[in-house]
């Protein structure tokens, strides 16, 4: 009830968010996910309100508001707008989520390790991104390749060691066991 308020007397932004990240046990809604990414394609809208608004549902009690917090900010590096990875890179606020537990509830608890490995994932794929100069994810194989043809052997090699990193980081992601839904 008190997140239904919230949600009808934030900003339009705020209230998707508040929506996408609420307490239940179901993954974000489709309607509010895609609201939340077109924000990030709007092309005069400030992402630091994007931003803002996932990172204080992160700071949440809740391990499920968290979580999904978590979720919809991995799918807006994903599939949003280049400017909210952009915006990201240059931003020094992040999770604080390393010290996360929530002992509400047994799942709740057992929810708090695999929190505290994909906050820990996400830094570091943006970390990625800052130190490469592009993400990933969203750069055309072929132009990827082309670029590591020009790159030198140790900035090759300097590639792999951040690449490993995220895997590394990655795996710890999987180790945790990620809540059943």
């Amino acid at each position: 009830l008190k997140e239904s308020f919230a949600a009808t007397t934030a900003s339009p932004l705020e209230g998707k968010v508040i929506k996408a990240t609420d307490s239940s046990l179901d993954v974000p809604k489709a309607k509010h996910m895609e609201a939340i990414l077109l924000f990030t394609h709007l092309p005069d809208y400030n992402q630091g309100k994007i931003v803002d608004a996932l990172l204080a549902r992160s700071k949440h009690h809740s391990a499920v508001v968290v979580l999904k917090a978590l979720i919809v900010f991995h799918r807006l590096l994903r599939d949003g707008h280049e400017r909210f990875s952009q915006y990201l890179v240059t931003s020094t606020t992040f999770f604080d989520l390393e010290a996360f537990v929530d002992s509400s509830s047994p799942d709740a608890l057992s929810m708090s390790g695999f929190i505290q490995a994909y906050a820990a994932y996400i830094e570091l794929k943006i970390a990625t991104y800052r130190q490469l100069g592009f993400d990933v994810c969203h750069v055309n194989a072929s132009d990827h390749i082309e670029r590591m043809r020009r790159d030198s052997p140790p900035q090759i090699c300097e590639n792999m060691r951040i690449f490993i990193k995220k895997a590394h980081q990655l795996l710890l992601c999987v180790s945790e066991k990620a809540p059943e839904t």
